[in-house]
Order: C-alpha cells, then structure tokens, then sequence
C-alpha cells in the first residue's frame, strides 16, 4: 500500500481480535510535509500487529490509541530522521495512549522523533527485544524538540509497571531512556543504550537515561 492521501490512516483498527501480517505501508515522505495521521493506528482490543513494514510516512508508524492489549511483534519502521537536520519533522515510530498489557517485540526502529513511547495511562506494558538505530529526527520544524529514543510518561495520568527489557539504542537526539514523571515501578532491564544527545538542538545533558519518575 502507498501513502496516497495527505490525511487520515492508511489502515484503522477499530474491531478487536484483528491481525495484520505482512503489510508494507510505503511513502515518499521528504522530512517537511506533514500529513498522514498513522500508517496503523488501533483503537481495538487484543490486536496484532506483525512483522508489517512502514518506510518513509508522513506521520506515525503505528498510533495506539487507548487500545488494549496490542502486539507489535517483528516490524521494520524507517523514516527518513536518520541524520541530525533541525529543519525536518518526523512523527514517532510507536506511541501509545492509554493502554494496558501492550506488548512491543522485536521490532527494528529508524529515523523517527521517539521509536516508542508509552505515554499517559499505559500500564503492564512490555518493550523488549526491539533495536533502534540512528533516532534523529525532531518533533517540530518550527522549533525543534529533541525526544528521548524511549519515554515512559505518565504525567498527570499515572503510567504504573511497565518493563523495558534486553533492547539496543544506538543514536538519539535526547535520551535513549527516558523514564518521565508520573511513571511509577517502572522496570529497566538488560538493555544497551549508546549514543545519546547527538541533536545540535540542545538537551538537557547526554546522558544515556534520564529519570524522573518514581
């Protein structure tokens, strides 16, 4: 499937009980026009995800929104933020809202803002085995934000024991692990970070991880 269109997804998850396998969503995205929501995005329950590629959207790779109990297992998401460039706007690879149970696995990250984020409300979620390479990318043109590799943050909405276990970071404007406030037993294990704050955008330090949670 191309990204044919300058809104919207290119696929959306709405049942519960849904696999996909094998899909490929490709674009012609150049770093500057913005438009597609996400390749995948989920609102369902107990879906997967697997071994699907996404190269070069104009937003997310996959946007899991308050869905339940998603796998994301053995993809390829590349972008086009593989090299440090200010001017160019790259979503995140995974992001997820709201979300219990969420298994992200041995998936291959490149070129986005943040590769995965379990933001706001995510709980008893899993990230393991997943290699993320070269996250250079900014979240806005018109003033760029640098973004950890990996962020838990639960914020005003508590995030509660998710568990990060056995993945490979090497590049990141920001952090490579970000465990944020609002995060409460988080669980950071076995894992390989190199390689962080290579933005030209300034960041709070170049340290692998930063913590703020409890």
């Amino acid at each position: 499937f191309t990204e044919a269109n300058s809104s919207g997804e290119c696929f959306e998850l709405s049942g519960n009980r849904i696999a996909l396998m094998g899909v490929r969503v490709l674009g012609e995205f150049d770093g500057v026009t913005t438009g597609l929501g996400a390749a995948f995005y989920n609102e369902g329950d107990d879906n997967v995800i697997y071994r699907c590629t996404v190269e070069n959207v104009s937003g997310f790779g996959v946007f899991n929104d308050a869905g339940q109990r998603l796998t994301i297992e053995q993809c390829r998401l590349l972008n086009v933020g593989t090299a440090d460039d200010e001017t160019k706007y790259v979503a995140a690879g995974i992001i997820n809202f709201g979300t219990t149970g969420t298994r992200i696995l041995n998936n291959y990250l490149t070129g986005w803002n943040q590769a995965i984020g379990l933001w706001y409300d995510c709980s008893g979620c899993v990230v393991a085995n997943n290699k993320v390479i070269n996250n250079l990318a900014y979240l806005d043109s018109g003033g760029p934000v640098p973004r950890s590799a990996f962020e838990d943050y639960g914020t005003t909405t508590p995030n509660r024991g998710n568990r990060w276990v056995n993945n490979y970071v090497d590049g990141s404007t920001g952090y490579c692990m970000e465990v944020a406030s609002g995060c409460i037993g988080t669980i950071v294990e076995g894992n390989v970070f190199k390689n962080a704050g290579l933005g030209t955008v300034p960041v709070t330090g170049t340290s692998v991880i930063g913590v703020t949670g409890d």
